[in-house]
């Protein structure tokens, strides 16, 4: 059994940034940031451990879906790299190349 290691890049480490501080924002509290962090983690724990188990979005992209996110990510030897973090329920024409 391969196990994966995880990376995550830039871009995708500043939207779930966004996403956490908007939960702290609007529950003035910690702990569903918390838990969402947590669930975010034991599933990409789990599909580094799991690399076959993936959900294929185009050729080169898988993607990973906790509660309402997207984490999007790829394939490169030996790593399970994330590239965003996407909320779902965004309007689809609006997730093109943003600052």
């Amino acid at each position: 059994m391969v196990k994966l290691t995880i990376k995550w890049t830039g871009e995708a480490i500043d939207q779930k940034k966004d996403i956490l501080a908007y939960w702290f924002y609007c529950n003035k509290s910690l702990s569903f940031r918390s838990k969402l962090e947590k669930e975010i983690i034991a599933e990409l724990k789990f599909v580094a451990q799991n690399p076959s188990i993936k959900k294929q979005l185009t050729i080169d992209t898988y993607y990973l879906r906790v509660r309402e996110y997207w984490l999007l990510n790829s394939l490169i030897p030996n790593t399970l790299l994330v590239e965003a973090m996407l909320d779902a329920r965004q309007d689809p024409n609006n997730l093109t190349n943003q600052p």
